[in-house]
């Protein structure tokens, strides 16, 4: 389903609005958006919370495993379990991680934390 930016939205309130994981809020071309900077009126879909379509993560240049899991709220051993032989330390810009699907039965915890830590579309 689609979704219009409002004022206020982050990745993890969309996904809270919808009854879904943050990982399952997209870009018209599948990406998971960058939470912060998601601007106002930019479209993003919402994917059921049962849908199977592998979930991704596009990395940028100083994230780390803790935060790009807050970001989509998830434990940070699910990220590390979806992604069996990438080494973490030698990420470069640009390569795609795996999130795993409907992860999270302490996605609400995570949640909380991404949401503080998520700065608001403007």
């Amino acid at each position: 389903m689609e979704h219009v930016v409002e004022r206020g939205d982050t990745v993890v309130r969309i996904a809270q609005r919808y009854g879904t994981f943050s990982s399952n809020v997209v870009t018209a071309t599948g990406e998971l958006p960058n939470p912060y900077r998601l601007k106002y009126g930019q479209t993003l879909y919402v994917r059921p919370k049962g849908d199977t379509k592998p979930a991704t993560h596009t990395f940028v240049s100083g994230e780390t495993v803790a935060r790009i899991a807050a970001q989509h709220g998830i434990p940070s051993r699910e990220l590390l379990a979806a992604n069996p032989g990438v080494d973490f330390n030698s990420l470069i810009d640009g390569q795609t991680l795996l999130l795993p699907v409907d992860a999270g039965t302490n996605s609400a915890s995570a949640a909380s934390t991404a949401s503080t830590s998520t700065q608001t579309a403007h």
